[in-house]
């Protein structure tokens, strides 16, 4: 009974911790996301089909009750409830494998970079990666009481998250193999995994001949048109190198601006120092445990994911559930010490509060106020932002309108002349110094050196002052 008062306790201030630190910061999809909600009667989207369906249900009746918050709010407390959600099912999966509770990896997880940055952020991967784990669960009972309503319950959820997100294909996939090659369940078993699996292209389709478009060109769309893409080079290994870290120590370019106090440079080194010391202690007793063979499903999704990850530019966000992942593989850890797990723990946690948690809370990392009072206020102006689709997004949030026509989305300089001659008067930020950053570091953002660029309105950001330049002819 004190054990199950202590649980909840955890969930209920773990939740709470979440919400006060939900992120101010909304990506380039999450206004995206917002303004769809708000403006449009179409809630899917090819790339994670029923995603905004489920949650425009969801929002809409958690409003029904309170009406008071705001949309961006009950998304992001849908993602950290989800977040939570998530942590119990992996702490009854390491109990189904180890036949033992444990809460080390558990708060590991917890604290890890890449749950606490998408648990409260105006994003799309927890709630997919909760079926997928939920999947998994029902599976690994099937496996112990082989019941045919866990098979059931495990094909279903797994599929339903494939219709979430399509990364979680990578899951079905993987399990798919495990259902036939490693359980060795009867065939009956697999075919009826292959018939419940069907109703991802059934439902795929639906939509497609609802919205007037072909099977084909609607469930790979955003490959077509761009806003997703497959690559392989060296770039795609370094970030996939970089990346993966950050799903347990998160840091981004408020790394830099953070570090340039004295203070913060000591406690970076003595957390980089913990963390050196932990890994060398971690490799030393992992090395004397016995894996067994139900571990083995997670080691391969990992994997998969972290390939799948890396030909998408090396995408930290579809890295996501790796530490989930990595959670179940490590078996309990029976180091004696409380001290050194507490230290640990209290560790990632310091660390993911500064360079995660605070400044996407309480810091402005595009000078989103005053970029819309610019915008605003010079009604006749166009702006090429280097965050062009973030502009466009958080634009179509505040105004309802889609695509704005003000906001130029490429650097066209045969575009940009022409508007010119006209005497449009064309504003930018391209004359501002790259944050470092997956984006900047994939594209080239070097200005034609035909153009001048006239300094004209300043806007506060996070890291530091920027600048809005006027674009003329030289």
């Amino acid at each position: 009974m004190k054990k199950n008062f202590l649980e909840l306790f955890f969930v209920i201030f773990f939740l709470c911790f979440l919400l006060f630190f939900r992120s101010h910061n909304i990506g380039i999809d999450g206004y995206y996301f917002l303004a769809k909600y708000l403006y449009s009667d179409n809630q899917f989207e090819p790339h994670h089909l029923l995603h905004h369906a489920i949650y425009h249900t969801l929002i809409n009746f958690f409003q029904f009750f309170v009406k008071n918050f705001s949309v961006d709010f009950v998304f992001q407390l849908l993602n950290s409830l989800f977040f939570v959600a998530s942590l119990v099912i992996v702490q009854k999966i390491r109990k189904l494998i180890f036949k033992e509770e444990d809460y080390f990896w558990i708060l590991v997880l917890a604290f890890s970079g890449a749950g606490l940055r998408y648990a409260t952020e105006v994003e799309v991967y927890i709630f997919p990666l909760f079926l997928n784990l939920l999947g998994i669960y029902y599976f690994y009972l099937f496996i112990e009481k082989q019941s045919n309503l866990n098979f059931f319950l495990g094909s279903c959820f797994v599929c339903f998250a494939v219709l979430n997100h399509k990364v979680q294909w990578i899951g079905w996939l993987v399990i798919s193999y495990y259902i036939f090659f490693y359980w060795k369940v009867s065939w009956n078993y697999f075919r009826y995994h292959l018939m419940i699996s069907l109703i991802v292209p059934i439902i795929y389709w639906w939509v497609s001949y609802s919205q007037g478009l072909g099977f084909w060109e609607y469930a790979f769309m955003d490959y077509q048109n761009g806003s997703a893409e497959l690559s392989f080079g060296w770039k795609n290994i370094a970030l996939t190198i970089i990346n993966l870290p950050r799903t347990l120590i998160y840091f981004n370019e408020s790394f830099f601006v953070i570090n340039q106090n004295p203070v913060f440079i000591l406690i970076t080194i003595i957390l980089l120092c913990i963390f050196v010391f932990s890994i060398f202690i971690f490799i030393r007793y992992l090395m004397l445990i016995k894996y067994n063979f139900n571990q083995k499903l997670f080691l391969h999704l990992m994997v998969a994911y972290a390939i799948f990850a890396m030909i998408s530019h090396g995408n930290y966000e579809f890295m996501v559930g790796i530490p989930f992942f990595l959670v179940i593989i490590l078996p309990n850890f029976k180091i004696n010490s409380l001290k050194f797990k507490i230290i640990f723990i209290l560790s990632i946690l310091t660390w993911n509060l500064i360079f995660l948690l605070i400044p996407f809370r309480f810091g402005d990392f595009y000078g989103k106020v005053t970029l819309k009072k610019i915008y605003d206020e010079k009604s006749e102006v166009y702006f090429l932002i280097k965050e062009s689709y973030w502009f466009r997004n958080f634009i179509y949030y505040h105004t309802g309108i889609e695509k704005p026509h003000r906001i130029i989305m490429q650097l066209e300089p045969e575009k940009m002349n022409r508007l010119l001659e006209k005497g449009i008067v064309i504003y930018t930020d391209y004359g501002n110094l790259e944050n470092p950053n997956r984006r900047n570091f994939m594209k080239n953002y070097d200005f034609p050196k035909n153009y001048k660029l006239i300094k004209k309105e300043k806007f506060l950001t996070y890291f530091g002052e920027k600048y809005l330049y006027q674009i003329e002819l030289k």
